[in-house]
C-alpha cells in the first residue's frame, strides 16, 4: 500500500528565510520586492524535489535531500555571518575554507544511503520535517503579526512622529534669499581630539582647511545618539526623540525613526518655502529617501534584480562566490559601496549647477567600516562578509584592524571632502550654507548592548562644522550637538525663533532602543584601550 502522505517540507523550507528577509526589511522595502524570491524559489524547489524523485525513485528521501539541499544553499550565508566571529586561536573558524567545507560534508553524510538506511522509520522523518517547517513559518509569521498589531492596538499617537502629523511642530519660514544649505553626514566621522587621541590619527589638515573656508569647528561636539537612525532623525527634526515620539521603552519598532527621516521638519519647513528636496542612495535602507525632489543613485549594471534580491544572494551560499571575486552581486557588495560612495562626492560637487534653492542631504557611509579604501583611495578588501561588515561590538574583525582600516579610510575621506567643499564653493552663485557633521563617532571601543564595555568618549565624539555664510556665529559654540544644528540654521536665515536646547548625549541598547540613559558625565573618560 502506498504511503500517501504529503511531502510538503521543502517547500516551506523555502519559503521560510524569504519571509524572515522581507519581514527584517518590511520597514524599508515593499512586498512586491518579495514577490519574485517568493514564487520562483519555491517552484525551484518543486523542480528540484520531482528530478530527485525520478532518479530516486523514493518521495520521501527525494523530500530530504530537497531540503538539505536548502540548507546548504540558502541557509548558509546565515551560518556564515553568525560563525565569522569564532576563532580558535588566529585560526577564524568562519572562513569559507573551513566553515563552507564543513557544512557540505556535514550535509553530504546527512544524506547519504549510510545515514539514510539508518533512519528505519522513513515516514516518521517526513512527518517530523513537515511538522519542524510548520512551525518555522508559523513563528516567523506570528512575530512579525504580533508586532504589527501591537502597534495597531497601542494607537498611532504612540507610533507615528508627531513631527509629521502635527503640522504646527514644522515652522513656518520666512526668508529674502534662499541660500543653497548642504547637510553632509559622513557616517562615524569624530573629532580631531579623539582621532588624535585613540586613532594616533592628527586631522590638522583638515581642521585648518575648513577653518580657511570659513568654518566653525566645534572642537568638543557629541553626538546626540550613537546610532545612525537615531541621531539623524533627531537632528533633521532638532528634537530630542524623547519629545519627538510617544514610544514605550520596551519597543523594537524602528518605523517611527525612519519616518521621522524620511519626512522630516527641516525637509518639511524647507519644501514650503520652495526648496528642491536633493538626497542620494546611501546604500543604507534606513536613510535612503527615494522620494526626494531629485534622487541621485550610482550608476550600476542593470540585471533586473532588486535591493531585495540581492540581499537574498548575498545570505545564500553565493557568498562564497563573491568572497573568490567570481560573482558581482549588484546593489550589494564591497565594489558597489565604494562605488557609491565616490559618486556621492562627485555628485554632491556638480549640484551647484541645479537651479533654484536646494536643501541637500546627503549621508555617506564613510570612515565608517567596512573598511573600502587605504590612504591614497586604492581599493581595500576587507576579507569579511558583506552583510556582516557590522560596526562597534558587531565588527568582524580585531580592534588593531578596526583602528588601522579606519586610520586609512578617514585619510581618503579628507581628501574627497576637501575637494568636493572646494567644489561647492567654486561654483555656487550664492554663497551656501554647509554643515559637515558626523552622526556619530567611531566604534573600536564601542558595545552596543553594554554601556559599562562602551567607550563613550570615543563613540559620542563627532566632527561638527559649519559654514554659515554673511552672518556671525554667534549662536554657535564648541560644544554644540547636532540636535541644534537647524535651530541654528532657522533662527539665523529664516526669521524663526526656536532658540537652543540643552545639549544631551543619551545611550541606548539594541534591546531597548527607546529607554535612553543620558550619559554626557561619561564623555571625559578615557577609553581603556585593550586592543
Amino acid at each position: 500500500m502506498k504511503d500517501k502522505r504529503i511531502i510538503f517540507h521543502p517547500v516551506l523550507f523555502a519559503i521560510y528565510p524569504i519571509l524572515e528577509m522581507f519581514f527584517n526589511l518590511s520597514a524599508s522595502l515593499p512586498f512586491r520586492y518579495a514577490v519574485r524570491s517568493l514564487i520562483l524559489i519555491p517552484l525551484l524547489t518543486l523542480v528540484l524535489l520531482l528530478i530527485l524523485k525520478h532518479f530516486i525513485k523514493d518521495w520521501h528521501r527525494a523530500g530530504f535531500l530537497t531540503s538539505l539541499v536548502l540548507f546548504l544553499v540558502l541557509y548558509y550565508g546565515i551560518l556564515y555571518r553568525g560563525a565569522w566571529s569564532l576563532r580558535i586561536g588566529p585560526l577564524r573558524l568562519g572562513r569559507h575554507a573551513f566553515l563552507f567545507t564543513g557544512w557540505l560534508l556535514l550535509l553530504c553524510f546527512i544524506g547519504s544511503k549510510w545515514t539514510w538506511k539508518r533512519l528505519r522509520d522513513h515516514t516518521m522523518v517526513t512527518q517530523f520535517l513537515n511538522f519542524a517547517s510548520i512551525v518555522a513559518i508559523v513563528l516567523s509569521v506570528a512575530r512579525f503579526g504580533l508586532g504589527y498589531l501591537m502597534r495597531s492596538s497601542l494607537g498611532d499617537d504612540v507610533y507615528v512622529p508627531f513631527a509629521i502629523d502635527d503640522q504646527n511642530a514644522v515652522p513656518d519660514l520666512q526668508a529674502q534669499h534662499k541660500p543653497d544649505i548642504y547637510y553632509i553626514i559622513v557616517d562615524g566621522y569624530a573629532r580631531a581630539d579623539i582621532l588624535q587621541e585613540i586613532y594616533d590619527f592628527d586631522n590638522t589638515a583638515l581642521v585648518e582647511f575648513l577653518t580657511a573656508r570659513d568654518f566653525y569647528v566645534a572642537e568638543q561636539s557629541q553626538t546626540n545618539y550613537p546610532q545612525t537612525l537615531r541621531s539623524l532623525a533627531s537632528s533633521l527634526n532638532f528634537d530630542y526623540l524623547d519629545a519627538l515620539l510617544n514610544v514605550t521603552p520596551e519597543s523594537t519598532d524602528q518605523t517611527p525613526l525612519i519616518q521621522l527621516i524620511r519626512q522630516s521638519r527641516a525637509r518639511q519647513s524647507l519644501q514650503a518655502l520652495g526648496y528642491q528636496f536633493i538626497t542620494n542612495d546611501t546604500g543604507y535602507l534606513f536613510t535612503t529617501i527615494a522620494d526626494a525632489d531629485l534622487f541621485f543613485v550610482s550608476p550600476a549594471k542593470h540585471t533586473g534584480i532588486n535591493y531585495f534580491e540581492a540581499v537574498m544572494l548575498m545570505s545564500s551560499a553565493s557568498a562564497v562566490l563573491v568572497d573568490a571575486g567570481v560573482l558581482d552581486v549588484p546593489l550589494v557588495g564591497y565594489q558597489q559601496a565604494r562605488d557609491r560612495i565616490i559618486f556621492s562626492f562627485e555628485t554632491l560637487s556638480e549640484i551647484p549647477d541645479i537651479e533654484g534653492p536646494k536643501f541637500v542631504f546627503f549621508h555617506i557611509l564613510v570612515p565608517h567600516p567596512p573598511f573600502l579604501f587605504d590612504a591614497e583611495g586604492q581599493p581595500v578588501s576587507p576579507g569579511v562578509p558583506f552583510t556582516g561588515g557590522g560596526d562597534a561590538d558587531r565588527f568582524l574583525g580585531f580592534t588593531d584592524d578596526y583602528i588601522k582600516g579606519y586610520r586609512g579610510q578617514l585619510a581618503y575621506v579628507n581628501i574627497l571632502l576637501m575637494q568636493t567643499v572646494d567644489d561647492i564653493l567654486a561654483t555656487s552663485d550664492e554663497a551656501p550654507i554647509i554643515v559637515i557633521q558626523g552622526d556619530h563617532g567611531p566604534g573600536a571601543f564601542f558595545d552596543g548592548d553594554s554601556l559599562d564595555k562602551s567607550c563613550i568618549r570615543e563613540r559620542f565624539s563627532i566632527l561638527n562644522a559649519y559654514r554659515l555664510p554673511g552672518t556671525g556665529v554667534e549662536q554657535l559654540y564648541p560644544s554644540i550637538t547636532p540636535v541644534n544644528t537647524f535651530r541654528v540654521v532657522f533662527d539665523t536665515y529664516f526669521g524663526t525663533n526656536l532658540g537652543l536646547l540643552a545639549d544631551h548625549s543619551y545611550y541606548i541598547t539594541r534591546l531597548r532602543p527607546y529607554d535612553f540613559i543620558d550619559v554626557g558625565n561619561r564623555s571625559q573618560i578615557p577609553c581603556m584601550m585593550e586592543k
